[in-house]
């Protein structure tokens, strides 16, 4: 199914376990693991080179009733927990631009929303290349068994002899197999490279980290979730779960998020 064909779901949710719910909670925040980390060994596949560990995923579904392979693959064997939340749940910053030596700047004007804050955003060891809180969004992935969508090219010469680099095109695509998952995903491109390191006008320092596969001295990243989303948060326990998963869930809920909404698995009874 082509993507300009699938409608924008008014929620996302994700299988996991207990505890990572209670770190959820606690935090308010949703952790984001490098492509080359997840559960398709090819995604980090490029005709270039493995660039996977330049990207960092969250992963959820559209699929509002709940499914035994989610549960079994992702939801600790059916005794851990799905969460449901507003779509773009991811929170947004008000942050000023950083100007560049070269006349240019690091952001799209003079005050801008990014889903990172200020202090997390201009470092001296890593960027954050798609931080608009405006462009980048959860998206649907598109299934498909085309080889040239599932290994794209990264590298890409210009009419004028210089080379562009598309990151971007990679954990767009699954391979047919995947597409029971329905999957959207959220995708933040991370480039080892300080702010004084990048020029908006030149590709040629994102070139050699590709080149030279320089490392990112992290392998999650976190993103927080807003408060308006986090207020609506829905959990629904596992089918297999004991009563004493459910009174830990409860008590969490009660501790971090009063007013998320609990529910019990609709195959609660159905599955041993």
């Amino acid at each position: 199914m082509a993507t300009d064909e699938i409608s924008t779901p008014d929620y996302l949710y994700h299988y996991t376990s207990i505890e990572a719910l209670s770190l959820i909670l606690k935090t308010k925040k949703i952790k984001l693991k490098r492509l080359d980390k997840v559960n398709d060994p090819t995604e980090e596949l490029s005709r270039d080179g493995k660039y996977g560990k330049y990207l960092f995923v969250t992963c959820w579904t559209s699929l509002k009733s709940e499914t035994l392979p989610f549960w079994y693959m992702y939801g600790h064997n059916c005794r851990g927990i799905r969460i449901g939340l507003p779509i773009n749940f991811i929170k947004s910053y008000k942050v000023k631009a950083q100007p560049h030596e070269t006349g240019g700047s690091i952001s799209y004007g003079s005050l801008f929303d990014s889903i990172i804050p200020e202090e997390k955003l201009f470092t001296s060891d890593h960027l954050v290349a798609n931080y608009s809180a405006m462009s980048n969004k959860f998206f649907p992935m598109e299934y498909t068994d085309d080889s040239k969508l599932l290994t794209p090219q990264i590298l890409n010469q210009n009419i004028d002899g210089g080379l562009t680099v598309a990151l971007s095109a990679l954990g767009q695509h699954k391979p047919i197999i995947w597409g029971f998952e329905q999957e959207w995903r959220f995708k933040l491109i991370i480039y080892p490279l300080g702010i004084k390191q990048i020029d908006p006008m030149n590709t040629l320092p994102m070139r050699r980290v590709l080149e030279e596969e320089k490392e990112l001295d992290f392998e999650e990243y976190f993103l927080e979730i807003s408060d308006e989303a986090y207020s609506k948060m829905e959990v629904r326990l596992g089918p297999l779960c004991a009563e004493s998963d459910e009174i830990m869930v409860e008590a969490l809920i009660q501790k971090y998020n009063s007013a998320a909404l609990l529910n019990p698995s609709d195959l609660k009874g159905r599955v041993r």
